[in-house]
């Protein structure tokens, strides 16, 4: 898949297909590792077996529809990670990144144009 297909379905969402064949990324949050990128507990992954993860950079997310799309593939998403009176020091606010994403999103494709 290229970079602008994988784009278009972070925009676009997962296909009820895409999303039941996903797989699972529990406790996550999102860090600015030169590339955003989520980190949680994994399940279900066809090739990964260790059950905390970094991803391939995220292209974009839906936590109320439980979806991430990153670079190589669809997350099903469970809540992030909740630590009351906690916080993750290296973790990007959500709202921070989701228009860090669009700008992304849209430098990316005058990139690869």
């Amino acid at each position: 898949m290229s970079i602008l297909e994988a784009l278009d379905e972070a925009e676009r969402g997962p296909t009820p297909e895409q999303l039941a064949n996903a797989p699972l990324l529990e406790n996550w949050w999102i860090q600015d590792m030169g590339a955003l990128r989520a980190r949680g507990d994994l399940s279900g992954h066809p090739s990964i077996t260790d059950p905390f993860v970094t991803t391939s950079p995220v292209f974009g997310f839906d936590v109320a529809a439980g979806w991430m799309r990153t670079q190589s593939r669809f997350y099903r998403i469970g809540p992030p990670l909740a630590l009351p009176g906690m916080t993750i020091a290296e973790a990007v606010p959500l709202e921070v990144v989701q228009k860090l994403l669009a700008v992304g999103r849209q430098d990316a494709r005058k990139l690869v144009q």
